[in-house]
């Protein structure tokens, strides 16, 4: 009778082993699986954010005053949400933010190549894409801590 215990106990503990290790393989695997789809997730992002900078640069369309998150998420191919929330987590600014920032880069360079002497400021802003004075001067000075008419100035006593 004692020796039907002892195998009893034997096999209950070797069952317990076993499926402790079973257990403690299949969480590895689920965790590099895991690890893998987060390696990829971030890939994909940064991906994204390469595209994304690509048709920036080419296309302009930070110059459309009516741009949406909407339309550019149509050009990208993928989902506004997906849009904003990348630039959220990759970039650490919303959609409003990133477009402006291009918009502020325009206006600099139309006015380092000279626009500046054909139109007024104000009429480069509605260049670069900006739908108002007052935002792209409010703007403008967020951005780069000078006014737009600061920025004209030094920039023109530089190249004289």
């Amino acid at each position: 009778m004692e020796l039907g215990i002892h195998l009893y106990t034997f096999i209950f503990l070797a069952i317990l082993a076993i499926s402790y290790l079973l257990f403690i393989t299949l969480k590895h695997v689920l965790s590099k699986k895991k690890r893998a789809k987060v390696r990829e997730k971030i890939n994909k992002e940064s991906l994204f954010i390469d595209k994304l900078e690509i048709y920036m640069t080419q296309e302009k369309p930070y110059e459309n005053p009516e741009l949406s998150r909407y339309d550019l998420a149509k050009a990208l191919k993928v989902h506004p949400d997906y849009l904003t929330n990348t630039l959220n987590k990759k970039l650490g600014m919303n959609f409003r933010e990133y477009i402006n920032r291009y918009r502020v880069e325009e206006v600099k360079n139309l006015i380092n190549n000279g626009l500046r002497r054909e139109l007024t400021l104000e009429a480069i802003g509605y260049e670069a894409g900006f739908s108002s004075r007052s935002t792209f001067f409010r703007v403008f000075r967020n951005i780069e801590g000078v006014t737009p008419s600061e920025y004209s100035n030094t920039v023109r006593r530089i190249t004289k």
